[in-house]
């Protein structure tokens, strides 16, 4: 069974270890111990904090939480629970600090969906796994880029294929609220409520973060969190409120099959090569 490592625990991360999952193959992420996800209601960002999470019946889960539910006296290590979680069908997610001990290059693939995670684990240089970009300029060796932007999305950038170059679009617009200092976020909203211009929408410390459009809170980063200066902290939708924004969207889902489509392709490029030699 193929093994693939996600890195990033957003909402592509999420998607992509979904479908992946659901198709048969081992799959584990990593994932910032404390991150600061806008979109952590609908996606597995949470895991590392809460310990474990279940989305669409696919529960990923961390060592320290494994480990905690475990009967009394029993021992178990970091690779024997990677072990446990493949076998009885679990997603382990691993945490950077983690990845100091596991050997990466023991899995197949390596699934791109945070550039600055990727970056920080040093991870661009790999040469024995397969490695697939979910994020544009994705720094290192790149075996296969999936297309993020509206025009292509989700579209695998084979060379064989004449790919333009497409610009960058939303399908929705959104306003960004950032930080004015480090503090912790107490907001005042849920997500999905309605917010009018210069409406109190959360507090850091004691200063008040004001709205500076109308428009719904499409996302925020989670209450109690300490925040560092100029993050963003809150996403406002430009249009109506919508009704699909506690689950992930269908654009991570195209990405996700994107993801698949070149994990496919590769094993089976590789395993035509094979039948050629023997031939």
């Amino acid at each position: 069974m193929k093994r693939i490592l996600i890195i990033g625990s957003n909402d592509i991360a999420t998607a992509s270890a979904l479908r992946l999952f659901r198709s048969g193959f081992d799959v584990a992420l990593v994932s910032l111990e404390n991150p600061l996800d806008l979109y952590h209601f609908r996606n597995f960002s949470t895991v590392t904090i809460i310990g474990s999470k279940t989305i669409s019946g696919v529960k990923a889960l961390t060592f320290a939480d494994f480990i905690y539910n475990l009967p009394e006296k029993t021992t178990i290590n970091l690779l024997e629970f990677i072990e446990f979680s493949f076998k009885n069908r679990r997603v382990p997610v691993l945490t950077n600090k983690d990845c100091q001990i596991v050997n990466i290059e023991s899995f197949d693939f390596i699934i791109v969906a945070d550039a600055d995670l990727f970056i920080k684990l040093n991870f661009g240089q790999m040469t024995n796994a397969t490695v697939i970009s979910c994020v544009e300029n994705c720094p290192g060796l790149i075996n296969y880029s999936i297309a993020v932007n509206s025009d292509f999305l989700g579209q695998v950038k084979y060379p064989f294929i004449d790919f333009p170059d497409a610009t960058n679009k939303q399908d929705l617009k959104y306003e960004p609220v950032y930080s004015v200092k480090e503090g912790v976020f107490v907001s005042d909203k849920n997500i999905g409520d309605t917010v009018k211009k210069g409406e109190v929408i959360a507090h850091l410390n004691d200063q008040v973060v004001i709205a500076e459009n109308e428009g719904y809170i499409d996302g925020q980063v989670r209450d109690g969190v300490i925040v560092p200066e100029n993050a963003e902290i809150v996403r406002v939708g430009a249009y109506s409120k919508r009704s699909d924004h506690k689950i992930l969207p269908s654009s991570s889902f195209a990405i996700a099959g994107g993801v698949l489509e070149a994990v496919l392709y590769h094993n089976k490029s590789n395993l035509n090569k094979l039948r050629k030699k023997e031939h």
